[in-house]
């Protein structure tokens, strides 16, 4: 298979879109996580972490048009109401979390969540000849990866 056949494939892959449209529904539910924790963080770790998890919801930001534009390059159509996400999402939503240890848990466990979402898109994009996905995905894995290390450190 020629490059452009294969990269034709790829843009016709629903699975592929399918994926990314969960990871999206997925991402926009981290997200409200994030901004929640922001405003409701307590304690003496305050200033900390609510800088740390306003950065994390700015990137996550970003990364939820990423997603979006990638769902559209690929001929689909991103989830785009709340009721979509809530259904299609399999990340928690996070309520009336305050203090620190179980803020950054709850992150944590997010985001590991994410890369294995992640991964497994990243190999399907593999399979698929996709390779702008997959070096999507490859950079949200490497900065997620060390947000897990940061993460777990904190916690230690």
């Amino acid at each position: 298979m020629n490059a452009k056949a294969n990269h034709g494939a790829a843009l016709r892959n629903p699975e592929i879109v399918n994926c990314l449209n969960t990871l999206l529904a997925d991402y926009q539910i981290h997200y409200q996580n994030l901004r929640g924790l922001h405003w409701n963080i307590q304690g003496r770790s305050f200033f900390t972490l609510h800088s740390v998890f306003e950065q994390y919801y700015n990137q996550a930001a970003e990364r939820i048009d990423a997603l979006a534009e990638r769902i559209l390059m690929l001929g689909g159509k991103p989830l785009h109401t709340y009721q979509d996400y809530l259904d299609a999402a399999s990340l928690s939503v996070r309520r009336d979390i305050s203090q620190a240890d179980p803020a950054v848990e709850s992150v944590l466990e997010d985001i590991q969540a994410l890369l294995s979402a992640q991964s497994e898109l990243l190999r399907l994009a593999g399979e698929a000849g996709d390779d702008v996905t997959a070096d999507l995905l490859t950079g949200y894995n490497a900065e997620d990866e060390k947000k897990v290390w940061m993460l777990t450190s904190y916690l230690a």
